[in-house]
């Protein structure tokens, strides 16, 4: 018997949905029963806020809000584009800080 050489899957779609996952600033909101409308008053927002301002994704529009500045690094540029927290925590170092630098 001939043996048929190749992937007979190359070409096929096999991409599955990604399950959506609620970021911990959504899941944090939820817990308080929050209407994005409410976001501005809360006293436990803001402080849960100011402690993971540098290490989970919050809306940029509600940093500006509240005065706090972020440090930029592969978190918050990630979460800029939507990464999801669990996401992020696993990425590697940036090859910048492992002494890579790119060509000019």
């Amino acid at each position: 018997m001939v043996r048929k050489r190749g992937n007979p899957n190359w070409g096929k779609p096999d991409m599955q949905a990604a399950p959506v996952v609620p970021t911990s600033f959504e899941d944090v909101v939820k817990k308080l029963r929050l209407s994005p409308a409410e976001y501005k008053g809360s006293a436990r927002l803001k402080e849960w806020v100011r402690k993971n301002k540098d290490q989970k994704y919050i809306p940029d529009d509600l940093l500006k809000l509240w005065g706090f500045e972020v440090k930029r690094g592969p978190v918050n540029f990630l979460s800029t584009f939507g990464a999801q927290d669990g996401i992020v925590e696993r990425l590697p170092a940036l090859p910048t800080e492992l002494g890579f630098q790119f060509p000019d």
